[in-house]
C-alpha cells in the first residue's frame, strides 16, 4: 500500500507502508549537513528519497546521486524524483552500497550522507516485510560498509555525513577511522530537555587530522510537547542554527 506525504510544504514523498517510514532522523540529517552548492554528492540507501530531495529543493549540492538497492523502493524514488520535478539535479541508481565505484559518478565526489540501518543483523523484534528489516537492520551491510565504500569513491578532503545511534557510538568511530575518515563535527539529539540522547549526527572528512567539534545537545522538544527554539529554526530554515556548525554568524 503507497501512502502520500507532504514535507515542508515543498515536496511530495509517496512511500509504501510496509517499508521503513521515513521520521525525524531523515529531516534532521538533511538539515545537519553544510550547503555546497557546487558539490557533487551520493546517498547511500535512499529509501523513497526524501533526503536527497529535500536537499536538492535547497539547493545544497549541485549533483545527487542516490543510490538504493531494493527495486520496490527504488521505484517510489524515481517517482518521487519526477513528482516534485527535480531529475535535473536528482539521479537515482539502482545499486548495491558495495558495489559503488567513482566511474559511477564520474570519477571522485565531494560528499557521502546516509542514514544507515541502526540495528546489528538478528537483533530486535523481525519485521513480517522483508523490506522494512532491510532499512533498519544490517541484513545487506550496514555502517561498517557505508563507510568503507564512502571512503572508496570521496575525494581526499570529502566529507561524509550519518546519522546514528548513540548507544552504537563506538562502532561509528570505529568504522570511521577505519576508513580514513576523521570525525569533526558531532551533535547529540535528545527528545526532551531530561531524556538521553536518541540519534547523533556525525560529520568526518576523510584524510584529515584529528578534531572534534562537540556543540551542546540538540533538544528537540519541550517537556510541554513544544518544538525549542533550535528545532523551530531548523524546520523553518532547513538547517542548523550557527551554534551547531562551523558558519559564523552574520553580522
Amino acid at each position: 500500500m503507497i501512502r502520500i506525504d507532504k514535507v515542508n510544504e515543498n515536496l511530495i514523498i509517496k512511500q509504501r507502508s510496509d517499508g521503513l517510514l521515513f521520521g525525524t532522523d531523515a529531516l534532521l540529517l538533511a538539515s545537519f549537513m553544510k550547503r555546497s552548492p557546487k558539490a557533487v554528492a551520493v546517498e547511500f540507501g535512499s529509501g523513497s528519497g526524501i533526503i536527497s530531495l529535500l536537499c536538492a529543493k535547497k539547493g545544497f549540492f549541485q549533483r545527487i546521486y542516490a543510490v538504493e538497492l531494493q527495486r520496490e523502493c527504488f521505484e517510489l524514488l524515481e517517482e518521487n524524483i519526477a513528482q516534485n520535478g527535480l531529475f535535473d539535479r536528482v539521479t537515482p541508481l539502482l545499486a548495491d552500497v558495495s558495489d559503488v565505484k567513482q566511474s559511477d559518478f564520474g570519477g571522485e565526489v565531494d560528499v557521502v550522507f546516509a542514514n544507515p540501518p541502526y540495528m546489528e543483523k538478528g537483533s530486535g523484534k523481525e519485521s513480517p516485510y522483508p523490506i522494512r528489516n532491510i532499512s533498519r537492520s544490517e541484513e545487506c551491510g550496514g555502517l561498517a560498509l557505508f563507510c568503507e565504500s564512502a571512503s572508496r569513491i570521496l575525494r581526499s578532503g570529502g566529507l561524509f555525513y550519518a546519522v546514528y545511534r548513540p548507544e552504537r557510538l563506538s562502532h561509528l568511530f570505529a568504522s570511521l577511522k577505519e576508513n580514513r575518515l576523521e570525525p569533526k563535527r558531532m551533535v547529540l539529539v535528545c527528545p526532551r530537555p531530561e531524556a538521553p540522547p536518541c540519534l547523533v549526527l556525525i560529520e568526518a572528512k576523510k584524510d584529515a587530522s584529528p578534531s572534534l567539534m562537540l556543540p551542546k545537545i540538540f533538544c528537540l522538544k519541550h517537556e510541554d510537547g513544544s518544538d525549542t527554539v533550535e528545532m523551530s529554526h531548523t524546520l523553518e530554515k532547513g538547517e542548523f542554527p550557527n551554534e551547531y556548525t562551523d558558519r559564523q554568524p552574520k553580522k
